[in-house]
């Protein structure tokens, strides 16, 4: 996690409406100065009304454009690949007052050799039908998915649409490497009973996520 205005991780308390956080990425977290642009989890929590979350290079002032839509009072997350300026920052505005995590789950640079290869898209989990082994999870369960049938042994991560669908209680689902720690990140934030999508991209750990 980059930033939590709920707790001031990374210098901002709760955003008024039509402000701001810049958050710093390199130097964090393992990311490089190198890094041009980095794929963010943006979560708008308890807006004061209805209204976005615009993300931007810090330098080149807000953007028109919408990362996250929200309700009032709504918790609500997305995926997005951000650029970054000469200082590795991005910024986060928020039309009405709201608080705003920034959870990183990769970055792009120039030098990397890594490239993304489309497939499907293919579901490859259905805890309604049991696809992937499990039925529905229980609080606090865990679905592991091994990848690798659909992307081989080389990849090291892989770009997912996860999806809740009739939570018992409000909550949030977790992605991430399967054998690594349990994140204290959110990847979909969800109310009661409701469908909820969000896409993200997370690192295999052994060819698989949880």
């Amino acid at each position: 996690r980059l930033a939590d205005t709920r707790t001031g991780l990374g210098g901002s308390g709760r955003l008024a409406a039509g402000t701001q956080v810049a958050v710093q990425v390199t130097g964090r977290h393992g990311v490089p100065a190198s890094a041009t642009s980095a794929v963010l989890n943006l979560t708008a929590v308890g807006p004061s009304g209805a209204g976005y979350l615009s993300v931007f290079p810090c330098a080149s002032g807000p953007s028109e454009t919408s990362a996250v839509n929200y309700g009032p009072g709504q918790t609500i997350a997305n995926t997005t690949i951000a650029t970054l300026d000469e200082a590795g920052r991005v910024c986060v505005w928020s039309l009405a007052a709201s608080d705003v995590l920034v959870d990183i789950s990769g970055w792009l640079a120039p030098s990397v050799g890594s490239r993304l290869q489309p497939i499907g898209p293919v579901r490859v989990g259905d805890t309604r039908s049991g696809l992937g082994g499990t039925g529905r999870l229980g609080a606090g369960g865990t679905l592991a998915l091994d990848l690798r049938p659909w992307t081989g042994n080389d990849a090291t991560a892989a770009a997912l649409n996860v999806t809740v669908v009739g939570a018992s209680t409000p909550g949030y689902l977790t992605v991430y490497p399967c054998g690594g720690d349990l994140p204290t990140t959110s990847t979909v934030n969800h109310s009661a009973g409701e469908i909820r999508p969000n896409n993200t991209i997370v690192g295999l750990g052994g060819g698989a996520v949880c």
